[in-house]
Formats: structure tokens, C-alpha cells, sequence
């Protein structure tokens, strides 16, 4: 049986990156939301989500925010044009 075209041709992370992928789709769930629809990640989210994985190194702390922000207006992007079809 082949695999899904999803799975066959998913992307290859670059070694490093799989803290931020990981921490994206734990912070998924937690956006805001209204009655225009889906928003991006709550800061608070991202903040708790640092603290618990013990992350406090205010470099370190604005280069997640930064990534994860970045990452959640692609996927949000990309959520919109499906919507719009």
C-alpha cells in the first residue's frame, strides 16, 4: 500500500528547527478567535509555553517569539486561502 502524497512528500526539517515545529503544534489550539474568524497564537501562549520548557534567555526568548509568529501567519495564510475557495 502506498503511502499518502502528504507523507511521501513531506518536507525535511532542518536539524534545529524541531523545537519550534514541535512548540507550534502545541500552541496550535491556542489563538483567538472572533466572529471573523481564526487568529494568531495568544502572546500569554506563547509566553507560558517558554516558561514551562524552562526558556528565559531574552535572546532566546524573542527569536521563538519571532519564528513562531512567522510561522503562525503562514499557516494563517495558507487556512485563509482554503477558506476563501
Amino acid at each position: 500500500m502506498p503511502l499518502p502524497d502528504a507523507i511521501a512528500n513531506k518536507p525535511t526539517l532542518i536539524h534545529g528547527l524541531e523545537l519550534y515545529y514541535g512548540a507550534f503544534w502545541d500552541l496550535i489550539a491556542d489563538r483567538l478567535s472572533g466572529m471573523s474568524g481564526v487568529g494568531a497564537i495568544k502572546y500569554t501562549a506563547l509566553s507560558v509555553w517558554l516558561s514551562d520548557n524552562r526558556i528565559y534567555d531574552l535572546d532566546d526568548r524573542n527569536r521563538f517569539k519571532v519564528i513562531i509568529n512567522h510561522m503562525d501567519m503562514v499557516y494563517l495564510n495558507h487556512i485563509r486561502s482554503k477558506e476563501k475557495k
